[in-house]
């Protein structure tokens, strides 16, 4: 009777130890482990598609591409390193995630990202491309390009490039250099810390997110909660830093919020035309004695673009708010901002460019509410508009200034080129074989919870059991 008691629970014990903690694990599984010693283009070479690829924590040669949709995930210390070739990582096909790796030691690109085979995608079926939880370390500033760089065309894309580390690239994520071309996509950039503090030996233009397109229409853009960190000038030497450049988007909506920058001599320089552009609730300042002499938000609202601009702090630059141009058709919504400086808000040109126009109708709103220190300025030769003409704008002196916000967190655990495609770099792999480990899939919730039942069930029958030999 003992025997039969014992042998019954080791039973349920076993049944419950494979069950509950098969479920749990699983997440992290992989299709093919890379070890130190072990190619990483051999197994990619090797993969399905669709494949994980863990990259153990170490050491690998970069100059790799990556030719079918996968994932590329690293443990925490995996480190892939260019021995001096362009990039140190080439995306040559759709669907591709790169997480939680150390990149460094490119000549031009740590990632570039080609547009391929764009007609294959539609609505329905998505071209995703993910970079998320990588830390970027130029070997060279003021020489490396970009830490991600886009080549080719785009089409139908979602582009998330989220909770990244960058120092010291020339750009940080890059649309201009090599030309791409990008429709009908979505471009999430979000909770990335850039900083080119290291960059102050000459003077150089960075641009910290460019989004110059070749040529780009009906896109989704979203840069939030992202902290850029500029250099100061040192034996009088400057770097003119632009946080965010966007140039040729057509009918898009471009939403930049809650930004975190420091020591930057420009926040956004954009250029749109027919597209809504939202900045809102960023915080732009400079270290004790410093200050720009450059325009904080440079804009240029071209045929029928909207503005809102509300809840942002400005301190230290000598224009807030530079409208550029706002052609006929456009229409500005300005309001809650807390802007210091001599010139909080600078309309250059208002008005068509076929006749005059008074312009102040596309003013749709300066709210009284802004908190400004001098007045709002009108400047330049525009028809209708004087030289000079001055409007004042609750010019009292402002409350006590908002403390910046928060620096953005590092991304939870879980919570995002030549004009020619990239070609194979060759690299130096070492001998080592790779650790195939076999799919199992997932299990859900209900099948440990069906395990569960069954152990219980099986506990009913043997208390049952029992009571039924002591009666005998």
């Amino acid at each position: 009777m003992q025997k039969k008691r014992i042998a019954c629970l080791f039973m349920l014990v076993f049944l419950l130890t494979l069950l509950v903690p098969t479920g749990l694990v699983l997440a992290d599984d992989a299709d093919i482990i890379v070890s130190p010693g072990d190619s990483i283009q051999d197994a990619i070479d090797e993969a399905e598609p669709g494949n994980t690829i863990l990259i153990k924590s170490g050491e690998y040669i970069g100059g790799i591409n990556i030719d079918k949709p996968l994932t590329l995930k690293g443990e925490d210390g995996a480190i892939i390193e260019s021995e001096g070739q362009s990039y140190t990582i080439g995306v040559l096909e759709g669907n591709v995630t790169i997480d939680n790796l150390k990149i460094t030691g490119a000549k031009d690109y740590e990632i570039l990202i080609a547009g391929e085979n764009a007609d294959d995608y539609s609505e329905t079926d998505r071209n995703k491309i993910t970079v998320t939880n990588c830390s970027f370390e130029s070997v060279s500033p003021t020489e490396v390009n970009a830490a991600i760089a886009f080549t080719g065309i785009f089409k139908y894309a979602d582009i998330i490039v989220n909770n990244n580390k960058t120092n010291s690239y020339l750009s940080s994520v890059n649309f201009y250099m090599e030309d791409p071309e990008v429709y009908n996509s979505n471009i999430e950039i979000k909770n990335n810390i850039i900083s080119n503090e290291e960059m102050d030996t000459e003077y150089i233009s960075i641009y910290a997110f460019d989004l110059d397109f070749y040529f780009c229409e009906n896109l989704n853009i979203e840069i939030s909660n992202n902290q850029i960190i500029g250099g100061t000038k040192a034996d009088n030497t400057y770097n003119w830093i632009c946080a965010m450049y966007l140039n040729n988007t057509r009918n898009s909506k471009i939403t930049i919020t809650d930004n975190k920058l420091t020591n930057v001599a420009t926040a956004v320089i954009d250029y749109s035309s027919e597209s809504d552009l939202v900045i809102k609730g960023n915080n732009l300042s400079f270290s004790e004695g410093e200050s720009s002499d450059e325009s904080a938000f440079d804009l240029a609202l071209y045929d029928g673009c909207s503005l809102l601009m509300e809840d942002n702090y400005i301190e230290q630059y000598d224009v807030g708010l530079l409208i550029y141009e706002c052609s006929f058709g456009s229409s500005m919504t300005i309001r809650n901002n807390t802007i210091e400086g001599p010139k909080p808000i600078l309309l250059r040109s208002i008005g068509d460019y076929n006749g005059p126009q008074m312009g102040y109708q596309a003013l749709s709103d300066i709210d009284g509410t802004d908190t400004i220190k001098a007045e709002l300025v009108f400047a330049g030769e525009t028809d209708g508009l004087e030289v000079e003409e001055t409007l004042k704008v609750n010019s009292k002196e402002p409350e006590e200034s908002p403390e910046p916000t928060d620096e953005p967190q590092e991304s939870p655990e879980p919570t995002e080129e030549p004009k020619e495609s990239p070609s194979p770099s060759p690299t130096t792999d070492t001998d080592g074989e790779k650790e195939e480990v076999p799919k199992t899939g997932d299990k859900s919730l209900s099948l440990v919870y069906y395990g569960l039942l069954l152990a219980l069930s099986g506990l009913v029958l043997f208390y049952k059991r029992v009571r039924t030999l002591k009666a005998k």
